[in-house]
């Protein structure tokens, strides 16, 4: 995979110090594109401590919902005020990339048939209306719910695509024992080219 650009916004390591909001330029973003970054908290260091090839600890897909480009993730924790479940959430990609949500991270184009990916974001915005719930189980064999990889994959393979190509994890840590899909088995893809990183 070859970077067709490297945007430094910061030298400082920490979220929320030294940058601002990491705008990507909207004619950069497609339908079915993927978004990485390294989150701020103990869960985002925890996941890149677990995953051998780790750099990022979530990942989203970009979608065009109502003219605007957004990303559509599942993630634990921001599930708002109202008291309600953690779930697959449309957000817009400057908050994706926050400074208190993102310490670094990531645009990957797919490289392949365009209409594929416009049909994985697609579906992914079918699975966010319909409001499914984050899986805090980690259970690949059951996509009633969806954590953010298993999401992903999950998307593009209704479009008959393995976006790990065969790739999985095995953990053996107190609560997750088993193959799971962490962020570089994704990020790892040939089918997919980086865009754009920041740090």
């Amino acid at each position: 995979m070859s970077i067709v650009s490297v945007i430094l916004i910061s030298a400082f390591g920490g979220c929320g110090r030294g940058r601002g909001t990491f705008a990507l330029p909207a004619e950069s973003m497609h339908e079915g594109d993927l978004v990485f970054r390294r989150g701020c908290g103990i869960t985002s260091y925890a996941v890149v401590r677990s995953d051998p090839g780790g750099k990022y600890s979530h990942i989203g897909i970009v979608a065009r919902d109502g003219g605007e480009m957004v990303v559509v993730h599942s993630v634990p924790g921001e599930a708002g005020e109202d008291g309600a479940p953690d779930r697959v959430k449309v957000e817009a990609v400057a908050s994706f990339f926050a400074p208190d949500k993102a310490r670094e991270g990531a645009l990957l184009h797919f490289t392949c048939d365009s209409t594929v990916a416009r049909r994985a974001a697609r579906l992914a915005l079918e699975i966010a209306a319909r409001g499914v719930e984050f899986d805090h189980d980690y259970d690949l064999g059951d996509t009633c719910r969806l954590y953010c990889t298993e999401l992903v994959h999950h998307v593009y393979s209704r479009c008959g695509i393995d976006v790990t190509e065969g790739r999985r994890t095995h953990l053996a840590l107190p609560g997750f024992t088993g193959d799971y899909i962490m962020p570089s088995d994704i990020y790892e893809s040939t089918l997919f080219e980086v865009k754009y990183t920041f740090y």
